[in-house]
């Protein structure tokens, strides 16, 4: 049923495949049909009319909104109009419907005389109670969603609009919805029935604990809305009576379609009136004023033009949208219809055009004569009678533009749920419902997306479609991404779901109801929630940039907010948010105690904030800025407005006044003064005290932890502050992953079909190779110098915005906050990470590509590629997964050859829980940083040592190095540029002329050296160390062997004597260089002898290191201690196996408890084959088990041998009467993938050296006995 929407459509085809003058007799099956039809209405009559009118309207509503029933809403309005077209004389009350029992014995009687509607009741609606809300009369009100009309808040709003200068219209639907509101609020939704799917036409008995609740909920609506009642129409209540039953099946079935069956809401009942189908009393209340209606005068469409504008400007950025009414005017003539709006797009302008139903005959001599103006005038501008403004809208060469870059977007003024047809001719105007503009302009993201639907709509037009509308197709593009057929096929039709629409809208609406807050600072539901945590909700506006922080003192909604407009203020615009956010949460942390002042006992406070411009702070004027912040945090208080249940106050923010307060925070006092100055301040405007043992409460509260802070850092290297790199989104993704599947068909490849191991991975070696040949064909016609900034750049935004995040989160320790530090960074790593990698890899191969092409790259061009990439990357991961045996896995191909690589079933969540350690670790969280171990770096000896053996080998130091690096990484401040950017490009003499201004001291020639070192050489990316010729790809499979890579060497020539580089990438460089070495290991396989030598020394001081620090760990826990014992050596009269020396080994004689550590130090992993090799290491292959065959073999030597060991150490015995319990430690200084999911079981626990105080003091806690 739908909207009727399906049956509605194949009527209309009906009625134009049908003469309209003559008419068709009945056939004979249909009089047949006909005569059951009427005696099933004569048998259901006579049924009613064995009970009171009373409780059969109460049984009806009853079993119409028990839920598992929402799929036989015709039955039961077949019912009711049966019952209300009997007077109300003529019911007996013979049986009385009172008890449960009496209720079950009418409902299952009732079933067995109403007819079954198969082509009515051909679906199921929406399972809802209450999740989506509308505008009303008080604020957002709950409504029910799943009904005779789909998406019914559209067409709500969509009234809403139309009818806006009739006050009984809109009483009326404020009427409908309060009904709605008050039964949905009276009954709660944990009895109103399952919400999983049934069948179409289900029927069934609601239990007694729904009967009687929804009973006392439909006899106490008419007292609930009663006060509404007044300036209504009367057409809403009708007596019984009134109503005719249908005469034949037909004509019941064109009433349901036509929204014509029950066109009440209420039925008088001797004093009271009861409800009549409440799920549909906003449809009858739309039809009801449809009925009604006639065309639009010129002058109501104009105002109707400026509502639609208003309504878009609401959803819209400022820059996108020109709001009408406007009048458009040319050179050659004047367009005679009111423009409600013009919307501005990268790729066209759209002109919003209301009309009536009448004008679509006419619509074509429309179009033309707009063309005309567009086309034949020199000059054509836009009039804007209430801004008193003329407007030309130019595009980007200067130039008017004409009506091929233009779409025309006919709203009809009609709200209906009835069907209509429109018989268009072929226009290149778009004609939408009244309704279907609301659904479609409140769901879209931004002009962009129209956009890009708009084509998706031109692509589809002669493959896709069945009966659907507009916002069918807006459903399918939203949840297809853009890409409805996803594999290797090329249908000739697509059938589109006609009930699609509803459900994804549903979908929609429900998601952003269940986190948005009940009420808006500015009373429009035009808000995207950004995120919901700890009480607090984060929101910004789709239209004019506006965002607010919404909490709540007791049943009061606070709300902070601030306009950002479209010229932010980089500087001081976070200030401001920071105290918006803090404006909220501190309220909402106080909740108990500001509850209880007058203020706050209404339904919503609204905190308007902007800045007070006099007292800024001042950069570089530390004095100024103290004596700004000596003056109150709010400068100026003002209630804006104030009614029975809102406020709203505007407060001008002394932000200098709030950086002193939160500078270094070691307490909520700044939050706590926060409150308690807004509360009095507020309270005093309004005339309200202030109870003063409120405020001494509340003053208390200072004490607590921070929850906000700021900290000032060093810029860590020179980019603009906020990054907001182009990545690709699930429509980019999804057509690499079809690109693919056709790469998998022309393989050969038998689909569907499910590939393990050997042969998983030939068949995806052999469409890598394919995909990669395509890849790089793509590459190749761009232009290389424009394809290398732009990765570059993206490079860099990635990096600094990976960067930033974990800033931030290192610098939130010392506050309390609402999330997990660790499942953050996690994220921003799984997000970031991957996509600076692709990034990458399309930098170095078009850097080491020989050809080039003359394209000029776009960003959306960059994009796709990288999507490409990413698919690729994916091949290239798990073929060499599979080929390193690092997991089980395969492939699976579906019948379109679309790929879903699989690997073990508890493999993903392995990852996230590694990712999340990882995370953690970086934080700290967790880890004593006094048992770091890292090298002597700070020596001046070994750093020098370093520098003389980089000298010796390449003619210049690591030191001179990495203060090219820091200039690099630092060129704005070095004066490079006038501008902070995500990459910088200068000439190699520029680059040291620079080096020598900031270090004059630098020797001649050797910051050309360095320069020409770090340049990423061409022929050098695909050649591995050691090898004479050129891998088919960049080796993304290697690291070690890959001695020319952008990572180590982030300067690419881009030009003739121009070098172009990312001062984060530049930054991230050194740290790669300087954090190996002096961990012991080079960044790639350099034959460099004098530096090896030094560097091995490094990492033997760090493997030494280790054991010292993890014996003076072990040494705070206990007193029986030895560091590197060797029994065997150390007592050789014993004839000990040889079993090498224990690193550690501890003994609690009051536990009798022993530990064995093993302290390893492993160059950590940094590709799939670098893994393997230190899983082998570790735990070996096949019989041998590498590193764990010594630990096994002294687990056993100490176990056989304990008595007599602890006898030579002269240990105590043990008198805890326990036997003695042995355990394994493997101590080193990072845990990889392979310590955390070994290989094999293993009877060892792994543990970082910073981390093995905390271990062991859980381990001994664990381990002491009961007592």
């Amino acid at each position: 049923m739908g909207k009727k929407s399906r049956l509605k459509r194949e009527k209309r085809v009906a009625q134009t495949a049908v003469s309209a003058v003559g008419v068709q007799p009945p056939q004979p099956k249909q009089r047949s049909r006909d005569t059951r039809f009427c005696e099933q209405l004569a048998e259901l009559r006579v049924y009613l009319l064995q009970f009171g009118a009373y409780d059969v309207i109460l049984a009806l509503g009853v079993s119409d909104l028990w839920q598992p029933n929402r799929s036989s809403q015709v039955k039961h309005s077949l019912a009711m109009l049966i019952a209300l077209s009997i007077p109300l004389r003529e019911y007996q009350a013979l049986r009385p419907i009172v008890t449960y029992n009496e209720l079950v014995d009418f409902l299952d009687g009732l079933r067995l005389l109403l007819p079954r509607f198969p082509m009515l009741e051909d679906f199921v609606p929406d399972a809802d109670w209450g999740d989506i809300r509308v505008a009303g009369a008080t604020g957002f009100q709950r409504i029910f969603y799943g009904g005779s009309v789909e998406r019914i808040p559209d067409f709500i709003e969509a009234f809403r609009l139309l009818r806006a200068e009739h006050p009984v219209a809109m009483a009326d639907m404020n009427l409908a919805i309060a009904m709605q509101a008050h039964i949905l609020e009276a009954i709660d939704s944990s009895i109103v029935g399952r919400d999983d799917l049934v069948d179409p036409g289900h029927l069934e008995v609601p239990p007694d604990v729904f009967w009687f609740s929804c009973r006392e909920a439909l006899l106490s609506t008419y007292a609930a809305i009663q006060p509404r009642v007044d300036g209504t129409s009367r057409a809403l209540g009708l007596e019984f009576g009134v109503l005719k039953a249908p005469d034949s099946s037909e004509s019941f079935s064109d009433a349901i379609i036509m929204g014509t069956a029950l066109p009440m809401v209420l039925v008088q009942v001797g004093e009271t009136y009861l409800p009549i189908a409440p799920r549909a009393v906003s449809s009858v209340v739309i039809d009801l004023w449809q009925e009604q209606a006639s065309a639009l005068s010129t002058d109501d469409l104009g105002k109707l033009a400026g509502r639609l504008g208003q309504f878009l400007s609401h959803r819209l950025r400022e820059h996108d949208v020109v709001v009408g009414p406007a009048n458009l005017i040319g050179t050659s003539h004047q367009f005679d219809r009111q423009i409600a709006a013009v919307i501005r797009s990268a790729g066209k302008l759209y002109f919003i055009l209301p009309i009536n139903f009448d004008d679509l005959p006419k619509l074509g001599q429309i179009e033309r004569w707009f063309n005309r103006l567009v086309d034949d005038s020199e000059r054509w501008a836009l009039m804007l009678p209430v801004q008193r403004q003329i407007l030309e809208l130019r595009n980007d060469t200067g130039d008017f533009p004409r009506s091929s870059s233009i779409q025309i977007m006919a709203v009809i003024a009609q709200v209906s749920t009835q069907p209509s047809f429109l018989g268009l001719e072929d226009l290149r105007t778009r004609v939408i419902g009244l309704p279907d503009f609301v659904s479609l302009f409140d769901s879209l993201k931004n002009c962009g997306e129209l956009d890009t639907f708009i084509s998706f709509l031109d692509d589809i037009e002669s493959t896709a479609g069945g009966m659907v509308g507009l916002i069918d197709h807006l459903a399918a593009f939203r949840d297809s991404h853009g890409v409805l057929v996803e594999g290797a096929e090329s249908p000739d039709w697509i059938h589109i779901d006609p009930h699609w629409n509803s459900s994804w809208r549903f979908k929609e609406l429900r998601a952003f109801w269940a986190s948005a807050p009940h009420r808006f600072p500015d009373d429009l539901q035009t808000w995207v929630v950004d995120k919901k945590e700890d009480g607090l909700t984060s929101m910004k506006t789709k239209g004019p940039f506006a965002l607010a922080w919404s909490g709540g003192v007791g049943p009061c909604v606070v709300q902070a907010c601030m306009d950002v407009g479209s010229s932010p203020d980089y500087v001081n615009g976070p200030l401001l948010e920071l105290f918006v956010h803090c404006v909220a949460d501190s309220c909402t942390q106080r909740s108990s105690l500001l509850e209880k002042l007058e203020l706050f006992h209404r339904s919503q406070v609204v905190i308007r904030c902007e800045m007070d411009l006099q007292t800024l702070p001042v950069r570089d004027d530390e004095k100024e800025t103290e004596r700004r912040a000596a003056r109150p945090l709010a400068t100026s208080l003002r209630l804006v407005s104030g009614a029975s249940e809102k406020f709203v106050f505007a407060v001008k923010v002394n932000l200098s006044r709030l950086s002193s307060g939160l500078n270094s925070a070691a307490d909520a006092t700044f939050e706590a003064e926060c409150a308690i100055e807004l509360a009095t301040g507020f309270s005093s405007l309004l005339g309200f005290s202030c109870d003063e043992s409120v405020l001494e409460s509340l003053r208390a509260t200072k004490k607590r932890q921070p929850r906000f802070t700021l900290r000032s850092t060093d810029r860590p290297f020179d980019v603009p502050d906020y990054a907001n790199p182009d990545l690709p989104e699930a429509a980019q993704f999804k057509l690499a992953r079809k690109e693919l599947a056709f790469v998998f068909k022309q393989q050969g490849v038998v689909a569907p079909a499910r590939y393990e191991l050997e042969p998983a991975k030939h068949i995806m070696n052999s469409a890598r190779d394919a995909m990669r040949n395509e890849l790089h064909a793509k590459i190749s016609r761009f232009d290389r110098k424009q394809l290398l900034q732009i990765c570059i750049a993206q490079h860099d935004e990635l990096t600094t915005k990976y960067q930033f995040e974990v800033a931030r989160l290192k610098l939130s320790l010392s506050h309390q906050v609402s999330f997990d530090r660790s499942s953050r960074l996690a994220e921003a790593y799984d997000r970031y990470t991957g996509m600076v990698r692709n990034y990458r890899y399309l930098l170095e191969c078009c850097v080491s590509s020989s050809m080039q092409g003359e394209m000029l790259p776009t960003v959306p061009e960059v994009v796709q590629l990288i999507a490409r990439i990413d698919w690729l990357s994916v091949l290239y991961g798990a073929s060499d997964t599979l080929h390193n045996g690092i997991d089980v896995g395969g492939i699976e191909l579906d019948t379109a050859f679309v790929p879903t690589v699989f690997f073990a079933e508890d493999r993903d969540s392995k990852e996230q829980q590694y990712l999340q350690d990882v995370a953690s670790a970086r934080l700290g969280i967790g880890l004593s940083e006094i048992d770091e171990v890292n090298s002597d770096q700070d020596s001046a000896r070994d750093w020098d040592q370093l520098d003389e053996a980089l000298s010796a080998d390449l003619g210049f130091s690591l030191t001179h190095m990495s203060q090219v690096l820091q200039v690099l990484s630092h060129w704005y401040s070095a004066g490079g540029d006038d501008e902070l950017r995500f990459g910088y490009a200068a000439s190699p003499a520029l680059i040291a002329e620079r080096v020598r201004e900031r270090l004059p001291s630098f020797p001649e020639g050797v910051s050309e050296k360095v320069i020409a070192f770090l340049t990423l050489d061409p022929a050098g990316v695909r050649r591995l160390a050691g090898k004479t010729e050129d891998e088919p790809d960049v080796p993304i499979w290697e690291h070690s062997k890959r001695v020319q890579r952008y990572l180590i060497r982030p300067l690419i020539q881009i030009d003739h004597d121009v070098l172009a580089w990312g001062a984060a990438t530049a930054d991230r460089a050194q740290s790669i260089w300087v954090g190996s070495i002096v961990n012991g290991y080079l960044p790639a396989e350099f034959h460099w002898p004098a530096v090896a030598k030094v560097v091995r020394g490094i990492k033997e001081g760090i493997e030494k290191l280790l054991e010292v620090r993890a014996h003076e760990i072990f040494r705070r826990h206990g007193q029986f201690v030895m560091h590197g014992i060797d029994f065997r050596r150390r007592f050789p009269k014993d004839g000990f196996d040889d079993v090498g020396d224990f690193d550690v080994l501890a003994y609690w004689p009051e536990r009798n408890l022993w530990i064995a550590g093993e302290c390893k130090y492993n160059q950590p992993p940094f590709c799939l084959k670098d893994a393997r090799r230190l899983r082998e290491r570790v735990f070996g292959r096949g019989e041998d088990h590498g590193q764990f065959s010594k630990i096994e073999r002294r687990h056993c030597f100490l176990t056989k041998n304990v008595h007599r060991l602890r006898e030579l150490l002269q240990w105590p015995d043990s008198q805890s009467g326990t036997d003695a319990e042995f355990q394994d430690v493997y101590i080193c200084r990072d845990i990889s993938w392979w310590l955390k999911h070994p290989p094999y079981d293993v009877h060892a626990d792994f543990v970082r050296v910073d981390a093995l105080d905390g271990w062991l003091g859980t381990k001994l806690n664990l381990s002491r006995p009961e007592v």
